[in-house]
């Protein structure tokens, strides 16, 4: 396998990370985990772009709330919607953190973005948080323009196991008899974490042992909080490469980078959305690292994969 190296911006992302002093995120306790992610993905707030914020409360199963935010353009009235269901290892992150994110989103693809306060793991082991955003998308199917959003059209954008729960949520359409029509976005999706998968992807090998900001060991905090039992973590909901209907996928755009541990599955599922007669578009960015999107702020690269993203979706 060939290995690329970080380009400059990555670089240097990398060395600010390694000097940083304290303990290293997988040594972290859940809650300072939770912090820290936060504070990380925050600090990109001074450099996203100036849009219209609205707190919604949308209503799930069982008779809960989720709360969330929809980010919109200034001054723009009914957009088509991105739903963006935000990573952290299904555990790390609520809506908060991805508001930086989501502005850069909401501007660039002109569209009205939406991200909620699924159920985070450990606390609320899966299906739980996929519930919460099944019930999202439909909510939003059907309630999307009373915030200003084209209720026809939203389309689903998920990054690491974000990404996952995206494609889930997309799977279980037919069953749910939610319609879907827009295509699918996934950055560097955490697509399979079955029993093995650390040993099927070399990627994994490669870029997981803690120079990447990603880690192996993150990957496998993740899976075993979400999915407590082991032989459960090839659910074709959670190993979503294990999923015998993924025919009935929309046109898919996946992107992953070139030193992430899940690459290779990202592209391995690419291969089998192709596979299913899906019309798919995969693509790596070589010299950068899990995450890069939400950096924009530091990789002028997040930005071109953003254009590139909004070119999928036109």
């Amino acid at each position: 396998m060939i290995c690329p190296h970080p380009d400059r911006e990555t670089q240097a992302f990398l060395e600010e990370i390694a000097s940083a002093e304290g303990q290293a995120f997988d040594d972290l306790t859940l809650h300072d985990k939770r912090n820290g992610l936060e504070a990380m993905l925050l600090e990109a707030k001074p450099d996203a772009p100036g849009v219209e914020t609205q707190v919604i409360s949308v209503p799930a199963r069982d008779g809960r709330q989720l709360s969330g935010y929809v980010y919109k353009p200034l001054g723009v009235q009914q957009l088509p919607v991105l739903f963006l269901i935000q990573g952290g290892g299904w555990a790390f992150a609520n809506a908060k953190p991805y508001g930086p994110l989501a502005a850069l989103l909401a501007v660039e693809l002109n569209r009205l973005v939406v991200c909620v306060d699924f159920r985070l793991s450990p606390e609320h082991p899966f299906p739980a948080g996929l519930e919460d955003c099944i019930d999202t998308y439909g909510w939003l199917q059907t309630h999307a323009d009373m915030l200003g959003g084209d209720r026809t059209r939203i389309a689903l954008f998920g990054d690491s196991s974000g990404g996952n729960l995206a494609g889930a949520v997309a799977l279980r359409c037919h069953g749910e008899s939610l319609s879907q029509l827009e295509p699918l976005v996934l950055v560097y999706p955490m697509i399979d974490v079955s029993m093995g998968a650390a040993d099927r992807y070399p990627s994994r090998l490669a870029f997981g042992a803690g120079d990447h900001f990603l880690t192996q060991a993150s990957i496998d905090w993740a899976a075993e909080h979400y999915v407590p039992k082991a032989e459960q973590r090839g659910h074709p909901l959670v190993s979503l490469t294990n999923n015998k209907a993924l025919s009935q996928l929309p046109k898919t755009t996946i992107l992953t980078a070139g030193m992430d541990p899940l690459r290779d599955e990202a592209g391995y599922f690419a291969s089998l959305l192709e596979e299913a007669g899906v019309d798919v578009c995969y693509r790596v960015y070589d010299n950068t690292v899990h995450g890069f999107l939400s950096f924009f702020h530091r990789l002028k690269l997040a930005r071109r994969a953003v254009a590139f993203i909004k070119k999928q979706l036109a």
